[in-house]
């Protein structure tokens, strides 16, 4: 298997910081584009995210066959092309540096996202944020896979220290959990949760980003989304 091919930490931490505390104007597109359209009941459906920023908890499904309960204020799309472009482009009006940095990691990893969640009803200047990347494992052996994302992490630009390791287990899927901090030159002191998960010869990486001085009050969101969502759905 390629570098290419691998499930890229460095791109997801760096996709998370396109929407981590870049301005007004960056803000500004990610809710036009994270908002969802209303509709008459102003409840969502199953599977499809919510028509309003709701009071209760919303179930969101991927046709990826993922799912998961979205705490109150918290929104998410699928990603592709098209969407990410938008947001790198609205990203380079406010953080230009930003910007080159996780165009460089996306060109060189081909890595590509799979959804994104943001609390709308956070700081808007520094939102907590949730990605998700896809891949198929290519009969990769577990341990490999392991091994190459902790070789990824430790490449991982501003990275402080060492990231603490956690084996979880889950009722679906086992999980390998990193929890680390990022020192960023244009947004500061960063914390991520990633989580590596390996079901249906697929491999997941689902990654929380948060200011650190924003954890505190992310954590229990975080908690709850990682403890709702299921794989074979």
């Amino acid at each position: 298997m390629t570098r290419r091919s691998l499930l890229s930490v460095v791109s997801i931490v760096l996709s998370g910081l396109i929407v981590t505390g870049c301005g007004a104007e960056t803000n500004a597109v990610l809710r036009t584009l994270l908002d969802p359209p209303p509709v008459a009941s102003g409840e969502a459906s199953p599977g499809e995210p919510g028509s309003t920023l709701s009071d209760a908890p919303t179930w969101w499904a991927h046709p990826h066959g993922y799912a998961m309960s979205l705490p109150p204020g918290w929104v998410a799309i699928d990603l592709d092309a098209s969407s990410t472009e938008q947001r790198l482009s609205a990203l380079g009006t406010s953080c230009p540096g930003v910007e080159q940095r996780v165009r460089d990691v996306l060109s060189a990893t081909g890595a590509q996202g799979s959804m994104l969640a943001v609390d709308l009803g956070a700081d808007p200047d520094a939102p907590p944020v949730m990605i998700v990347v896809a891949r198929e494992t290519g009969g990769i052996r577990p341990r490999q896979l392991k091994t190459l994302v902790e070789e990824e992490l430790a490449s991982l630009p501003g990275l402080r220290g060492i990231p603490m390791r956690t084996d979880e287990r889950r009722n679906d899927a086992g999980s390998l959990r990193f929890d680390y901090a990022i020192d960023d030159p244009d947004l500061g002191a960063l914390h991520i949760r990633s989580s590596l998960y390996r079901y249906g010869g697929q491999a997941y990486i689902v990654s929380f980003v948060a200011p650190e001085s924003e954890l505190d009050e992310a954590r229990s969101d975080f908690d709850a989304i990682a403890a709702s969502l299921r794989f074979g759905i």
